[in-house]
């Protein structure tokens, strides 16, 4: 890696551009400064010779020909270089890397690479830039250089930093300079703001006035305070404006490029962040003391003749030394010097008119009043022109153009894929017009450039004479200029099917942002309106109907659709949209009228029916509102969402007085709703109306404008109404999918139905027990389902999880662990499987989803549920974990007695409907763990038997033929299949008390049988289905040997093959020898 000049060429596969493109990651290995800042690897052992400040001309390679986009695709320039120590530091995995080059970017990427056609352009062969990381050969670097400028459409910085690499011999001649090399560019002039008084560093050393220029890389504040820094360059002039006595004292010349790591002298007097992130610096050079300083205040300031020309630079620049009232600024420690105030200065001080000369700096003539020292320049040679329309303004801008010595300063700016973006933007947009996130983006970004770009623009507009177009200032109309010359390029490419429509209507329109797009398009209320199709309802009802429907979190409509809700809820379907508007009289005549207000929205999760008399219309029998909507998202205002548990309809008035009037805290008035809808289509709110979809058939609408207001005012609240018991039924529908025969010993489909509701009203927690295969999960997960469906206002969900001996509060609670989302070993607390049914995980919104816990007696359940134990009593808990999110908190698992809905992230509120489901095989229950006394008190057992097999052939083949109906199992047995099928459950429940199988072991072995190739050798296919069904589920049960010895006793079971089997799985070894 041999050092023949500072260009160098770094060739980057086509599978490792995008990770040196995006840069390093994690602070901790790279450092910040280089977090973000594209990188590449080499993998040499010695140090590459390789200086900060270096150009880096980033190039993706052919990969021996699988790719045909190569070439340059970015600019940078080096910063550092470090040893790599472990491999895991760096993402390039075709090879060991041992150092990381780290950059800054010019112009990071390209939006195509510069394709080389060598033999043409460059000359070279393809040979001179191999190798991975390679030096270029001073005449081989300024022809690639120069090839590159007249090929690529690249930044401003990145164009003059290759500039500003040409060799000595191609440049003008000017002052050498001790370090670095200026640009073929004009030099720009800069202020220096400083002290010296009492600053030991400023009269001597390498930080004395005139040797450098030097500042913190951001405010105190951590804004961007010092941006000149980066802005000025090699070559540019620098006055000394001392701001002990406001004189300037000499001037210098910049000779380096900027350093961003100045660590700064403690004297300085940074911020922490400031001194540890590091500061700009750049070396000067050429410092000339004049012979006799110009005051600042006396000489130019407060002259008569300069004021008006003083002002009219302020208004076209940024960054000066004085302010609009002509007195010097505070901050702006490196500020701008426009050429027409370096006229002024110069026509006051002859030392500082030489320098300036020396450089071969023009300045135009000086105001009238002033020694006349400037030279001819674009002063005299354009009249001053204002403008009537864009067309003639632009032709003669451009002619100007030509005629100067300024390029297109937008066109440097960067690629034409970005001037494309913002025309098809502009394509169609007009004041007022609606535009997509998408395109307001792009507006935004033209909004940006315009502004970067106005000292640049007001410089070219003051020495062109350009004039107003309208009501556009000088530079703005230089702007609209340059991108319409850009948009006709774009157009004669036929990159754009228009002609140039940059006009300054559409520009005031951006600047003043005087279009319509959503303020937070990303909102969960915004969001469905731009992704899908969906509607939006107003529904208008009295405050006191909605304290209700907040109360027990859903919406109630009227069956008939002619009164109150006009039907609307047969339209109202999942993801529609729902804003809440009260108003009216309240149905509680003792409740003042209000003035009407929107205080919130929601998503529709889902319609059910419900015959609670929640609201106090139904309650007298005046209305009845059966029909009712739940909610998937809630959103509300600050004061509705403050109510917690709002006041039920027959509480004090007083209460209700209150809790209307939080209600209206921070709601939208009507008035503000109006305006909004107004402004957008010149039409009320629909207020009048109980229940009305929000439809103009325009972009920006009553309903567009309206969510985009609330989306500032709401906060998303838990849609569930965690504060409500279970007051339902589960009917015995819901378990029709099962087969419970009445008469034969067992509980029916309706007893379980009501053993269940009963246990549910009553506050407990329920576990199924019996033997196995009798339907327990499927009933635990029938009873959760209806659950969701019948009370989505009370549920969100439900989860299934079978225990393990493994189980700890790690499991349910939750713990530390390593954040997926972040690198390195940083820990967060993951809520365990009990803990997580109680928030949603995207949102953190509380949540309430029964659990149903598979084989409960599996686990130590008093063990793993640990802290859970106490919540179940209805106690708080404090938990020893705190959440990244909120470590200011420890977390609390809370009941909903103590519970306000606005909870924090570090809450997890019990809802009063949380229930556990738990299973429990009668098999198992002196073989696992047992539950305390005290757990089993909060639970209610309910036991799932198995029906009583009649001893007689005919009757067990009777019983058995309900549960193969169609309706239940569905399956196509024999009569014979049938009877001896029902044998042997006979034979297994009978042998030994309280060994029994359920129907779904039956079930199984039927549907093996039947779909048997061979199902008509019942005894072989029936011994099998016996072997594979129902031994394992005598594995460990002292008394499988009696059990097995009765199963051998029904005919057609082939009794060697069952005692073979037997003695292999259960280690039984003669069936006619009796137990022990």
């Amino acid at each position: 890696m041999v050092r023949h000049s500072n260009t160098w060429v770094f060739n980057i596969s086509p599978e490792n551009w995008e990770s040196c493109v995006d840069g390093p990651a994690d602070p901790n290995f790279h450092g910040k400064t280089h977090v973000g800042n594209p990188w590449h690897g080499t993998r040499r052992e010695s140090e590459p010779d390789i200086e900060s400040g270096d150009l880096i001309l980033a190039r993706i390679t052919s990969a021996d020909g699988a790719n045909a986009d190569f070439g340059v695709k970015g600019v940078w320039v080096f910063d550092e270089a470090r040893k790599v120590n472990s491999q895991d530091e760096v993402p390039w995995t075709d090879a060991e890397y041992e150092w990381a080059l780290y950059c800054r970017p010019l112009h990071r990427e390209l939006t195509e690479p510069f394709t080389e056609d060598f033999g043409n352009e460059p000359s070279f062969s393809s040979n001179t830039l191999q190798g991975s990381i390679k030096s270029l050969e001073p005449a081989d670097k300024q022809e690639y250089l120069t090839t590159l400028l007249n090929n690529i459409e690249i930044s401003t910085e990145a164009r003059e930093r290759i500039q500003s690499e040409y060799d000595e011999d191609a440049m003008p001649k000017r002052t050498k300079f001790a370090e670095g090399t200026p640009s073929n560019d004009s030099p720009s002039i800069w202020f220096e703001k400083t002290y010296v008084d009492g600053r030991d560093y400023k009269q001597s050393g390498e930080l004395a006035l005139g040797k450098a220029i030097y500042s913190p890389a951001f405010g105190t504040d951590g804004s961007d305070k010092y941006p000149t820094m980066r802005e000025c360059k090699v070559g540019d002039i620098v006055l000394h404006l001392v701001q002990d006595n406001h004189e300037i004292v000499g001037a210098s010349r910049i000779s380096s490029e900027l350093q961003t790591d100045f660590e700064g002298l403690p004297e300085f007097g940074w911020t922490e962040e400031q001194y540890e992130s590091g500061g700009y610096l750049r070396r000067l050079s050429n410092y000339e003391e004049f012979d006799e300083s110009l005051k600042f205040y006396d000489e130019v300031l407060e002259k008569e003749q300069y004021k008006e020309p003083l002002l009219e630079i302020r208004e076209n620049h940024m960054y000066l030394p004085f302010t609009r009232r002509l007195a010097f600024t505070q901050g702006d420690y490196l500020a701008r010097c426009p050429k027409k105030l370096a006229s002024i200065l110069a026509a006051e001080n002859e030392s500082l008119k030489d320098y300036i000369d020396q450089a071969n700096v023009k300045l135009p003539n000086p105001p009238e009043g002033a020694n006349n020292t400037g030279e001819k320049t674009n002063d005299d040679k354009f009249n001053s022109t204002s403008f009537e329309k864009i067309g003639p303004a632009t032709e003669e801008i451009l002619n100007r153009l030509e005629k100067s010595s300024y390029p297109n300063i937008l066109r440097r700016h960067s690629d034409l894929s970005r001037f494309e973006e913002w025309s098809r933007a502009l394509y169609g947009f007009q004041p007022s017009s609606f535009v997509t996130p998408e395109d307001e983006t792009v507006l935004l970004d033209l909004e940006s450039v315009l502004y970067d770009l106005q000292p640049q623009l007001a410089e070219i507009a003051g020495d062109l004479n350009i004039g107003k177009l309208n009501h556009a200032d000088p530079w703005e109309v230089v702007f609209l200029a340059l991108l319409r010359d850009i948009q006709a390029d774009l157009h004669g490419r036929g990159a754009i099917d228009f002609e140039p429509n940059a006009n300054q209507p559409k520009l005031n329109v951006i600047k003043r942002r005087a279009y319509d797009a959503f303020d937070h398009p990303e909102h969960p209320l915004i969001k469905p309106l731009l992704d899908q199709d969906v509607c939006v309802y107003k529904l208008t009802a009295p405050p006191d109907y909605w304290l209700t429907a907040l109360r027990y979190r859903a919406i109630g409509f009227e069956p008939d659709g002619e009164t109150l809700w006009n039907g609307i809820s047969e339209g109202v379907s999942e993801g529609d949209l729902l804003l809440f508007h009260a108003a009216g009289d309240p149905a509680h005549t003792e409740l003042e009228k209000q003035s009407g207000y929107v205080f919130g929205g929601a998503l529709v999760d889902m319609t059910f029916e419900d015959d609670s008399e929640w609201w106090l219309e139904a309650q007298t029998g005046e209305r009845s509102y059966p029909m009712r909507v739940a909610f998937e998202r809630l959103f509300l205002t600050q004061g509705a969402a403050s109510l917690g548990d709002p006041p039920s309809t027959n509480e004090p008035v007083s209460r209700l007085s209150a809790a209307i009037a939080r209600l209206q805290e921070s709601a939208l008035p009507i008035s503000c709703v109006n305006e909004l809808c107004d402004d957008a289509v010149e039409s009320a709110f629909p207020t009048r109306t109980a229940a009305v979809e929000l439809t103009d058939d325009v972009d920006w609408g009553r309903r567009e404008a309206v969510l985009d207001a609330l989306s500032w005012e709401v906060t998303e609240v838990s849609p569930v109404a965690i504060h409500r018991r279970f007051e339902g039924r589960i009917p015995a529908e819901t378990y029709s999918h099962l087969h419970f025969p009445e008469n034969c010993g067992v509980a029916t489909e309706t007893e379980i139905a009501q053993q269940v509701t009963a246990a549910l009203r009553s506050g407990k927690h329920i576990i199924f027990t019996g033997p196995p295969g009798t339907g327990k999960t499927e009933i635990a997960e029938a009873t959760t389902e209806h659950l969701e469906n019948a009370y989505p206002n009370l549920f969100s969900g439900s989860r299934l999880t079978t225990a393990t001996a493994d189980w700890s509060t790690f499991d349910t609670v939750g713990g530390y662990m390593p954040d997926p989302d972040v690198d390195g070993d940083q820990l967060d607390f993951h809520p365990g499987v009990i803990l997580n049914r109680f928030k949603n995980p995207d949102t953190g919104i509380q949540a309430n989803e029964p659990t149903i816990i598979d084989e409960i007696n599996r686990a130590n359940i008093d063990k793993a549920f640990g802290q859970l134990f106490t919540t179940l009593s209805g106690q708080t808990v404090t938990l020893p974990y705190r959440l990244k999110a909120a470590p200011g908190q420890e977390l609390e698992i809370v009941s909903h007695d103590e519970a306000n809905l606005l909870v924090s992230r570090a809450r997890f509120v019990i809802p009063a409907s949380w229930r556990i489901f738990g299973t429990m095989n009668t098999f198992d229950k002196t073989s696992l763990y047992e539950m305390s006394y005290a757990f089993m008190r909060r639970f209610s057992f309910i036991r799932i038997g198995v029906p009583d097999i009649p001893s007689d052939g005919a009757e067990q083949e009777a019983l058995l033929s309900k549960y193969t109906d169609d309706d239940v199992w569905n399956i196509d047995a024999s009569p014979q299949q049938l009877r001896y099928v029902a044998a042997v459950w006979r034979a297994t429940n009978t042998a030994v008390a309280e060994r029994s199988i359920g129907p779904a072991i039956v079930e199984d072995i039927l549907l093996y049988i039947t779909a048997h190739e061979t199902a008509s050798d019942l005894s072989p296919r029936l011994t099998e289905a016996v072997i594979s069904y129902i031994f394992p589920q005598l594995e460990g049960v002292p008394e499988r040997k009696e059990i097995v010895r009765s199963i051998a006793g029904v005919s057609d079971i082939d009794e060697e093959e069952l005692e073979r089997a037997a003695s292999d799985m259960l280690g039984i070894s003669d069936l006619d020898q009796d137990s022990e």
